[in-house]
């Protein structure tokens, strides 16, 4: 008996392309300027750097292959590639003109190093004690940046942004998994547009919320599931960040190495997070 073939159904309406009286009401009927190459009035979008690091960071699977932060090199090159130096210096100087604690943290320019062999008699619960078990266990480091001169404070905020990120980690609780990462760069963000200028804060979000938008845009595209999760993390990461008294980044970390981690966060006002059942969670977020 031969199978009779069921007529293919058609796509769902709101599936198929628009029409041009569609586009034509959402456009406005307008069409850009035509040109030999792309070229548009934001310098985002004219960056090939930014234009492929957002792409592959937001549309990317979190696959076993490659690292967490494999895409992290080129979104710093992305960013660096649109950052106008003289813009952003401009922007550092003014804020230290009405920002006197900013001002006097630059000035002191404190840079930590940590030898996990110099730290055996910091307690356990102490910042000491948490920094030299993740340089012994983690397989990481917090120097990770090249270790240069510093000639500028652009230099030293770069420098400080990165050698405390995972300090940051240890002592919001925020720790290191994928709705951790999120949660820690939204606060970020938070804590920068809470306590700078926008002027500044405009040049220091652009890491954090490029992480925070692009996982964003990459758990909705491929870990539904994860969303909801997701949403509690960013609204976490905000409220964490809002109650700052000031950037973690500018505290001076090295003078509170034997200090409990839960003295800290009472110090700087701030309920540490527990994020076990994020760990719980990772899998959802990846694969």
């Amino acid at each position: 008996m031969t199978a009779i073939p069921q007529e293919r159904q058609a796509a769902p309406k709101m599936l198929r392309p628009f029409s041009k009286a569609e586009t034509a009401y959402l456009t406005g009927g307008k069409q850009p300027a035509v040109s030999s190459v792309l070229t548009s009035s934001s310098k985002f979008l004219n960056s090939p750097l930014f234009r492929d690091a957002w792409t592959m960071t937001s549309l990317r699977k979190m696959g076993p292959d490659v690292p967490l932060n494999y895409c992290q090199p080129a979104m710093f090159n992305a960013v660096f590639d649109v950052t106008d130096p003289e813009e952003y210096a401009a922007a550092v100087e003014a804020e230290k003109a009405c920002n006197p604690e900013f001002r006097d943290w630059l000035a002191a320019r404190r840079i930590e190093h940590y030898d996990p062999a110099e730290m055996g008699h910091h307690a356990p619960g102490s910042l000491g004690a948490a920094i030299r078990d993740f340089l012994l266990n983690s397989g990481m480091k917090i120097e990770f940046r090249d270790q240069r001169e510093i000639e500028n404070d652009i230099d030293y905020i770069l420098i400080q942004r990165a050698q405390t990120h995972d300090i940051q980690h240890m002592v919001s609780g925020f720790g290191l998994n994928h709705l951790s990462e999120v949660a820690l760069a939204i606060s970020t963000g938070a804590a920068d547009t809470s306590y700078f200028t926008p002027a500044l804060a405009h040049f220091l979000n652009m890491i954090p919320n490029f992480i925070a938008a692009s996982t964003l845009m990459r758990t909705q595209l491929h870990y539904p599931a994860g969303m909801p999760h997701l949403y509690d993390a960013m609204a976490t990461g905000i409220a964490f960040g809002r109650q700052l008294r000031q950037p973690l980044f500018m505290v001076d970390w090295g003078a509170r190495l034997d200090q409990q981690l839960d003295d800290i966060a009472t110090d700087l006002g701030f309920t540490r997070f527990d994020d076990r059942e994020w760990f719980r969670l990772n899998d959802l977020s990846e694969g």
